[in-house]
């Protein structure tokens, strides 16, 4: 927070958080409370959601029957911005983007046990002394990680009259999401993953299931836009782990790689410190300055990885 707030304050929003349940357990609610508690915090709680139009005369939707849990130090960011911001911040400090046939890996080069570098869809050969994978949803095209990510979309979004900035509201519907699956060119496998050399856009369409659902929601919580039209219906791709966690470790089996995947829906939120974690755990290979607890939850699971390995 402390991040957006200073180097990134030009592309957050400090608007407060709703969150809104039908019922009074909900688990999800219970568990942010949970931790909300424990770091010394807490969040306004309404039994009756109207109570929010105090701080949000805007509201025109009838939360009477819905809980709310409102959180003051709540915001958002904007995407867009702050990663092009971050990329100029890369490029100043000497790194390259390379785009296109040459900036897109077709396969990691490896030697019995180590990775060289990479085979890049022009059929060149970039050497590296150390490939670090940061593919997200693309991920298992060029290693089987199936057991630690998985590729996931989510749908959104719709058009509002102009205003400063954008006339596009983000709607979501945080879920499961629809899994997705494609033949991997270099050995046949079916992974899961969007497409890697066209367009995804024949993926992106809105299931009737997910538009009514989004409808629904409109209609209980933002009924004034209920029927305006979807501007762009589409999948946006998520890499979900099995606990939510990130995965930033090296490769226990291949030499030359390390892996930072697995953002899991929420690993946008980490930007301002996300790249800070990612290279202490690149630097403390063994062990030291990073916390044993931090390690663990950030390790690619070593078991699993062997037993695919093996066949098992």
């Amino acid at each position: 927070m402390h991040g957006w707030k200073t180097k990134f304050k030009d592309y957050y929003h400090h608007s407060g958080f709703v969150m809104l349940s039908e019922t009074s357990q909900n688990p999800y609610i219970e568990k942010t409370l949970e931790i909300t508690r424990a770091q010394g915090k807490s969040l306004d709680e309404f039994v009756d959601g109207s109570g929010l139009k105090e701080m949000y005369p805007d509201i025109r939707a009838d939360y009477r029957n819905l809980r709310a849990y409102h959180n003051l130090e709540g915001g958002w960011a904007d995407a867009e911005g702050s990663v092009r911001y971050l990329s100029h911040q890369c490029s100043q400090a000497g790194s390259s983007f390379i785009t296109g046939k040459r900036g897109t890996v077709r396969s990691l080069h490896k030697t019995g046990s180590r990775v060289l570098g990479v085979t890049v869809l022009s059929r060149e050969f970039l050497p590296a002394s150390q490939v670090m994978l940061c593919t997200g949803a693309w991920s298992n095209l060029l290693l089987d990680l199936s057991h630690a990510a998985s590729a996931s979309g989510q749908p959104w979004h719709i058009s509002l009259s102009p205003q400063p900035g954008t006339n596009i509201l983000k709607v979501a519907r945080r879920s499961y999401g629809f899994a997705t699956s494609m033949r991997a060119v270099e050995d046949g496998r079916t992974v899961s993953s969007p497409k890697r050399d066209s367009n995804n856009a024949d993926r992106s369409f809105l299931p009737d299931e997910a538009d009514k659902a989004l409808r629904d929601g409109l209609r209980q919580l933002l009924p004034e836009f209920l029927d305006h039209p979807w501007s762009n219906r589409r999948l946006c791709w998520y890499t979900d782990t099995p606990e939510g966690d990130f995965v930033v470790d090296y490769h226990p089996m291949l030499e030359g790689l390390f892996i930072a995947i697995g953002g899991a829906g929420h690993a946008f939120k980490f930007l301002p410190i996300l790249g800070r974690i990612v290279f202490q755990m690149l630097s403390d290979r063994n062990g030291g300055f990073v916390q044993r607890k931090e390690r663990e939850k950030l390790r690619l699971d070593m078991e699993a990885v062997q037993d695919r390995l093996c066949g098992h």
